[in-house]
């Protein structure tokens, strides 16, 4: 699902479910010179509550502002007790994967 936002910058969504969760990123491409920038939010959550603990494990794809290169980069993000998502910003480097462990 491709669109263009108010500002007229480019936006992807991407989003998927597993189980109990369900994961999002928006990612925004920009021109800056000659090359595109891309930057991205994902969002990591339990679907039906709040209360839990959880790892998310994401793997990056790295964008060099003209196509994807075979660059991979892993990050892990915490979620506990209380907060309702695990959430992440990059820039250039793209989410591909995620992997949620709980408890």
């Amino acid at each position: 699902m491709a669109g263009y936002d108010i500002t007229g910058y480019k936006k992807e969504w991407r989003s998927g479910q597993k189980g109990k969760y369900q994961a999002s990123a928006e990612i925004y491409m920009y021109k800056k010179g000659k090359k595109v920038k891309k930057y991205s939010t994902l969002r990591v959550a339990h679907k039906k509550t709040i209360y839990v603990d959880f790892k998310a494990v994401v793997k990056y794809r790295y964008w060099n502002g003209y196509k994807y290169t075979n660059k991979y980069k892993t990050r892990t993000s915490y979620c506990h007790y209380g907060k309702a998502y695990a959430k992440t910003y990059t820039t250039n480097w793209i989410p591909y994967i995620v992997k949620v462990y709980s408890k």
